[in-house]
Parts: C-alpha cells; sequence; structure tokens
C-alpha cells in the first residue's frame, strides 16, 4: 500500500469517528495556540538580536554604596572614569543626558524627550541607521548644531518626510542640522519620549547640572568592553577608580565606592525574562494536560479497534504497518490542530503581550514564519506523544483473541493502571496551575487595597512647562505658576488646586541629599530623600494629613525657612525625636536654572502623611517639601479636585490655562498633559490584574481538561463495570453504595494527583514569587482553598457517571 492509499484510509478512519476527531483538534488546537504565542513573544524579546552591533558587549554602568543601591554616573564621575581607565578593560565610554525640550512644526511647538549625549556615545552604543550620519565629537566642539533623530521622532512628528535629513529643525535649544535618523526598533536610552541625540557641547555651557558631581539622575553610563576584557575585570577597574573619587570627594561621591554593572540586554529586557519564563511555563503545563487527555482518549478509542486490527493482522497487515496507519492518523489530526492553533495564536498573542510590556521587540510581535514552523513542529511532537502508547498497544494486540465472541475488546489492569496515571498526572498539573493562579488572585487583591496615602477620587493632575526665556529666571517662573494655578482653581467645578514638581504614583522624582546639623550622616545606611516642591494647598487637594505641625501657609511663599516632611522621614532621621524646629540643609535642585546647587536652608515645620510615590507596590520613602517659591522648577503639575467627573473638567482646564499665555503647552509631559488620578491608580495594579487574569484563565483551561479527563476515565471503568455492578445491586447493594464505591476509586484517584501536584506546585509558586505582592509563595491558605477547588471540581466530574451507574437496571445490566 502507497503512501497515498494509506493517508486515504486514515482519514476514513477518522470519519467514522467524527466525534474523536472533532475533540481531539480542538483539544490539541487550544495547547498548540498557546506555546505558539508563547514562543512568538520569546523569540521576538529574548532570541531575536538587539539593533546595537556587538551588542553584548555593551554595559550599563552605574554608581553603587555600600548597600548595593545603584544609581546613575554624574557627568564629572563620568569623565573621570573615562580618563583614568585608559587601556583597561572597557575599549569605550558613552554618556547620555535626558532633557525635556520643544520641537517647532508647521510653526507649532510639541514637547518632546531626548537626549545629550558624549563623544563615544554612539560608537559605543552602535545603532543602526535608517539614513544619514552620526554627528562627530569635531564637529561638535567647534560648535557645530547637530541632531540625530530616532525613528519614533521621525515618523509621528515629522510625519517621516525623507527631506528632514540636512535640513534645519528646531529643538528648544535652538536650529539644529539633522545629519541621521536611526532605524526602526528599541531605542536606548528610552526616556518615554520621542527621542533626539545632541551632542553635550551643545548644552554644556547653559546646563549646569553637568557640573555637578553629586548630581545622579537623568543620566545614562554605557561602555563596550574591550576584546577579551570581561564584566568582573571592569567591575574591579572601575570600582578601585569609583573608591579613590570617594576619598577625593567625600561630600559627594562618598557613598559610592563601588560600580555596579548590567548587560545592556538585561537593562532593556528588565524583568520580562522572568515574567515570559513563567508564562512558557504554564503554556507547557496546558499543553502537557492536553496530551494526556488526547492519549486517554486515543487509548479508549483504540480498545474499541481491537477487534479490527486483528483482523488486518490477520490478513496479512504488518504491526509495523498498523502502527504506521495509527500515527498516520494522528499526524492529520495534529495538523489540523497545528493550523487551527496558529490561527488562534495570532489573537493570543495579543493577550499575551502584556508579559513583557516594556521589553525591545515586545510591541511588534506577531506570528511570523518562524512561529508557523514552530506550530508545525509541536504538532509533529504531539502526534507522537500522543499516539505513542496506542501505537504500542496495537504492537502488542495478540493474534486470536479479539476475533473470539466478545473477547479482547476492554483494557486489562495494567492498560486501565496506565490511563489511571495519566489521568492522576492531569490532576497534579492542573494544581499547580490552579494554586499558581489563586496567589495571583489574592496578591491582586492585597495591592489593590493598599492605601496610596491620599484620595485619588476626583482629581486631574495637568504637567506643563513655562513656554520659552521669559521665565528663565526663578522669579519669573514662580510668578507664572502662581497666576497658573489661581487660574485652575477659578474653573468651574474645581474644588481645589495646588501645585508640585511631581505628583505621587507616577515615578517621577530627583532623590537629594539632606544635611542635618548634630547628626552625623551614615552613608552606609541613609536611604535617599525625594526632593518635592508644593504650594499650601497641596495637603488640602489630595487630602493628605498633617499629623504634627502645620502646614505651609502663604507667609512661606513670601520668604522663610519652612520645610515640611512626611512621616517616613520623621522615623528615618528622627527616630524618638521631636523634628518640630530642627534645622536641615538642602541644595536647590531645579535643573536649567543658574541657582543650581546653591545651599537652601531650612526650618522643619510640619510632618504629613505618607503617600507611595512610586506606585503602591513600593513603600513610602523619606521625603522632604518646600514651598514651590523657594525653587521654582522648570516643570511643575497643577492638580485639581473636581466635585463631578475629573475628565468632564479638562478642556475648561485646559482653556484656562491657555488664557494664562497661550504659547503654554499641556499636551506633554510625564502624563501627556492631562492625567485622571484614578486611572493612574488603576493603572498602577494593571499589571497584577493582568497577571491574574491571564495566568487564571490558563488555570480554568487546565482544570476544565481534568475535569474532562476524570469524567471520561470514570464513565469508561462504569462501562466495563456495568456487569458487575449489576450484580452487586441484584445481591442488595443501593444506588447510594454504588456511588460511594466509584466516588471512592476516583476519589483515591484525585487524592495522589492533588498530593503531586501540591509538592509540584511548591517549585512553581517560585519562579512567580517576584510578581507577588503580601501574600507568601507558599500561603497555606491559598494553597489549602485552591486545593478543595480543585478537588470538588473534581469530584463532580466523577459523580456525573457514579450517578449514571447508580441508575442501572440489575436486569439490563446482566443480559450484556
Amino acid at each position: 500500500m502507497n503512501a497515498a492509499s494509506r493517508l486515504r484510509v486514515a482519514v476514513r478512519a477518522l470519519r467514522r469517528s467524527p466525534v474523536y476527531a472533532i475533540t481531539a483538534v480542538l483539544t490539541l488546537a487550544l495547547g498548540i495556540a498557546l506555546v505558539t504565542a508563547a514562543f512568538s513573544l520569546i523569540d521576538a524579546v529574548l532570541l531575536q538580536p538587539l539593533p546595537f552591533a556587538n551588542a553584548d558587549r555593551v554595559v550599563e554602568l552605574g554608581q553603587q554604596d555600600a548597600q548595593a543601591r545603584t544609581t546613575g554616573v554624574s557627568y564629572p564621575n563620568f569623565l573621570d572614569w573615562a580618563q583614568q581607565d585608559r587601556g583597561g578593560a572597557i575599549l569605550d565610554f558613552g554618556y547620555a543626558r535626558g532633557r525635556g525640550s520643544t520641537i517647532r512644526v508647521k510653526g507649532e511647538a510639541h514637547p518632546v524627550l531626548g537626549s545629550a549625549v558624549s563623544d563615544e556615545f554612539f560608537r559605543v552604543l552602535r545603532p543602526k541607521l535608517l539614513a544619514g550620519r552620526f554627528f562627530t565629537p569635531d564637529e561638535a566642539h567647534r560648535g557645530v548644531r547637530d541632531v540625530v533623530l530616532s525613528y519614533r521622532l521621525w515618523h509621528d512628528q515629522l510625519g517621516a518626510d525623507p527631506r528632514v535629513l540636512g535640513s534645519i529643525v528646531t529643538l528648544g535649544e535652538g536650529d539644529f542640522l539633522v545629519t541621521g535618523i536611526l532605524a526602526a526598533g528599541p531605542a536606548y536610552p528610552d526616556w518615554g519620549g520621542d527621542g533626539f541625540f545632541i551632542p553635550i557641547p551643545t548644552v554644556a555651557a547653559t546646563d549646569r547640572v553637568l557640573t555637578a558631581r553629586d548630581f545622579h539622575a537623568d543620566s545614562r553610563a554605557i561602555a563596550r568592553l574591550a576584546p577579551g576584557a570581561t564584566a568582573e575585570r571592569a567591575t574591579i577597574e572601575l570600582g578601585a577608580i569609583a573608591k579613590r573619587l570617594a576619598a577625593a570627594y567625600p561630600a559627594e561621591d562618598g557613598p559610592w565606592t563601588a560600580v555596579g554593572m548590567a548587560t545592556l540586554r538585561d537593562r532593556l529586557i528588565g524583568g520580562a525574562q522572568s515574567r515570559l519564563l513563567i508564562l512558557a511555563t504554564a503554556m507547557m503545563l496546558v499543553l502537557l494536560i492536553a496530551w494526556v487527555n488526547l492519549t486517554n482518549l486515543a487509548l479508549v478509542r483504540g480498545s474499541g479497534r481491537v477487534r479490527e486490527m486483528a483482523i488486518r493482522t490477520s490478513l496479512g497487515a504488518s504491526r509495523s504497518q498498523i502502527v504506521g496507519d495509527l500515527l498516520i492518523e494522528q499526524l492529520i489530526l495534529a495538523g489540523a490542530a497545528a493550523v487551527a492553533g496558529a490561527l488562534a495564536a495570532t489573537w493570543v498573542v495579543g493577550l499575551m503581550r502584556g508579559f513583557a510590556a516594556g521589553a525591545p521587540g515586545s510591541e511588534g510581535v506577531h506570528i511570523d514564519v518562524r512561529a508557523m514552523l514552530f506550530a508545525a513542529g509541536m504538532a509533529i511532537v504531539s502526534a507522537l506523544v500522543i499516539g505513542a502508547l496506542p501505537a504500542m498497544r496495537a504492537a502488542r494486540i495478540p493474534l486470536t483473541e479479539p476475533l473470539k465472541e466478545g473477547g479482547g475488546t476492554g483494557f486489562s489492569a495494567r492498560q486501565q493502571r496506565i490511563r489511571s496515571l495519566l489521568v492522576a498526572g492531569e490532576i497534579a498539573l492542573a494544581s499547580m496551575l490552579v494554586i499558581s493562579a489563586g496567589l495571583l488572585v489574592k496578591s491582586f487583591w492585597a495591592l489593590s487595597h493598599v492605601d496610596p496615602g491620599f484620595n485619588t477620587h476626583g482629581l486631574v493632575a495637568i504637567d506643563f512647562s513655562p513656554p520659552g526665556p521669559r521665565y528663565a529666571e526663578p522669579v519669573q517662573a514662580g510668578a507664572f505658576y502662581t497666576a497658573m494655578l489661581a487660574a485652575v482653581h477659578a474653573v468651574p467645578g474645581v474644588e481645589r488646586a495646588a501645585l508640585t514638581n511631581h505628583m505621587p504614583l507616577n515615578g517621577a522624582a530627583l532623590p537629594t541629599s539632606v544635611v542635618i546639623p548634630g547628626r552625623v550622616a551614615d552613608s552606609s545606611r541613609d536611604p535617599q530623600v525625594l526632593f518635592r516642591t508644593l504650594s499650601p494647598e497641596y495637603t488640602g487637594t489630595l487630602e493628605i494629613p498633617v499629623v504634627r505641625g502645620r502646614n505651609f501657609d502663604a507667609a512661606d511663599l513670601g520668604g522663610g525657612n519652612a520645610v515640611l516632611i512626611n512621616q517616613t522621614f520623621a522615623r528615618t532621621f528622627f527616630p524618638g525625636v521631636d523634628p518640630l524646629g530642627r534645622s536641615v540643609m538642602l541644595r536647590k535642585s531645579a535643573q536649567g536654572y543658574p541657582d543650581y546647587g546653591e545651599p537652601l536652608p531650612g526650618v522643619i515645620v510640619g510632618v504629613i502623611g505618607d503617600v507611595h510615590h512610586f506606585g503602591v507596590q513600593s513603600p513610602p520613602v523619606p521625603e522632604i517639601y518646600i514651598p514651590y517659591t523657594r525653587n521654582p522648577w522648570a516643570h511643575m503639575v497643577v492638580v485639581a479636585r473636581t466635585d463631578g467627573s475629573p475628565a468632564a473638567l479638562i478642556p475648561g482646564i485646559r482653556r484656562a490655562m491657555l488664557a494664562v499665555d497661550p504659547a503654554i503647552m499641556v499636551s506633554g509631559g510625564v502624563f501627556g498633559g492631562f492625567a485622571v488620578i484614578d486611572d493612574i491608580r488603576d493603572g498602577d495594579v494593571s499589571g497584577q490584574r493582568f497577571n491574574m487574569l491571564l495566568l487564571g484563565g490558563f488555570a480554568f483551561c487546565a482544570l476544565l481538561l481534568s475535569a474532562v479527563g476524570i469524567y471520561g476515565l470514570v464513565a469508561y471503568a462504569v462501562a466495563q463495570r456495568t456487569r458487575e455492578l449489576g450484580i452487586r445491586m441484584a445481591l442488595g447493594a443501593c444506588a447510594r453504595d454504588v456511588v460511594q464505591l466509584i466516588l471512592g476509586n476516583g476519589g483515591r484517584l484525585i487524592a495522589g494527583g492533588i498530593v503531586a501536584g501540591l509538592a509540584g506546585a511548591v517549585a512553581l509558586t517560585r519562579l512567580i514569587a517576584s510578581m507577588l505582592f503580601g501574600v507568601s509563595a507558599t500561603d497555606l491558605a491559598t494553597f489549602g482553598i485552591t486545593t478543595v477547588i480543585l478537588a470538588a471540581v473534581a469530584l463532580v466530574a466523577c459523580y456525573v457517571p457514579a450517578r449514571r451507574a447508580s441508575r442501572i437496571d440489575p436486569v439490563v445490566a446482566l443480559r450484556e
């Protein structure tokens, strides 16, 4: 029999069992769709190379203290590292200083975020260009104003106009010649904006931060390892330089005695790698459960074909031909499942994309040729796995016994044990997923009930900057912010309004050092302090309690040294001591103003409640607050509490702000313009919600497949024991006795699977430990509740055929 004939035979056999064929295709398609989508994400994020030449030789650097806390590298320190490590493990150093700016398009200014970069930055990073060239160090030092645009900026803001290359664009810093446009793909550094690159010498004269050895924010330092050099060697060499700088500049570099180092891939991918590992594990567990179900289904179907196989053998068919035909049937089913699964994967991959949110390559992931080939490979593997046991059984069919009337059509005790073990394994796999999903549910519940420290309901925030050089001086900026606050407060529907440089929950912050007279600083233990500027209305608008002392008042805006601290600051720096009236010394930290770094003395007049600045998953940190007029910021946030829908008042607030100065930009910044704080609060827990729903969906699929597997096994066992059960009932057994007998057998099977699943869950939940909040990875309550739910579902799956068996007519059963 040739291949075409054998294929026709296999198709006819499947057409005689349509229910089996459809069930097998749909079950396997579900598993293939899930693993193919997971492969597409893993391939795009972890397997594809970064768009930088020899990216595995590029590392990101940071200054590190004795507590292994890592911060950015100040520009003076970067220059010292580059100078003192010549000929060492580092081939080249690169530096990027983040900066907000504007770009004028058709006469309108649009906010953008970009970088001022050092001479060697592009030589270190080696990104791909779509067109043009990089600017050279010689041009930068001769004062030539060149700019390289990111693909996103060129495409989104400039309409992908090819004429932009070689033309002049107007940024906030002035006119620049576009020398190059980067290719599409992951950007570094990604400040969350559009992206442009200008030489540091262009802004060095006006950006005082570049001279501050103790300023670490908004910076990225990278290095390319020399040929043959290792990251460990580079860490040791730069660590020695860091210690020398700490000794030479104890006030600025005293705490930073070591160097932190991470590969560029690790820095860009972040936590996506562990999340994708969890995703792949969950997908494989679902696929394994599908395999077990289909193997059992194939064994049941094969038991009804024993007589057919024996007849074919007696007519001259070899055992290898029979086994081959069975495998061809499975290959046909797997092929159909692969097509359906690949099509479904295009939808599933969109749902899973959140597991790799922010990682390079995750946004444009799709089902491509590689994914299709993977689906085909999984189909072949699935066919072999599912068909293995039925084929082995067919190979051992005796030639005479099945041909006897009534003989050889069922399972032997050994074969029934194999099926039972498969179902127990299925229950174990489902237990692992259900318990993991239960932990994420409890984690999400705990996270969603964290008090952020202020009332988010009814708040809307507007991030904006003074438009142009008219507000270049701090006094002018302060007056502008005051006028803006008054205009927003006058909008109908606004109950209260306030100013701050950084809103809670959004993560934007500036760490600062604080000197407290009479207290010896401990650089190895003291945490960094967040520097915040406020208007007196801030605490009332956000409904943050003043727990001790007083709030700012109007007099503090005009002068004086009043500062506020939060409760964490008080506990950290004044344990057991009343902080009110104590003096502190800060430094002005508003970037872009000529008074940056000047001393800023303060006296603590009040302690306010803690807020979660970096999100509700992060505990409150020490914060110190000053009146916004004492150190006006280059950008501010006005936050308003409304008496209705915050979103409905956005147009009115926008008009009021533009009335103060029509040139103001209220369409960019940290919030992209306007933000409803309830939405930010919701977004803060959206990642946990996504993890919970996605893994919960997989757990539901696993639970459903397991229930179907248990039902099929028990139903088949009942059918095999119909005569035995009829005899029991004829001898006096009641319906309850039959139900108890079957549930007892099924219960032992379920118990064994759950015990094995608990052991596996302990290992699996360690993988998701980093995704949990407020709950242990071995939380006994969650383990107990989810186990009860799983056992209940499994027992229901046993009870249905058991109940049917209890209604057997003994007379009919004895006739069979």
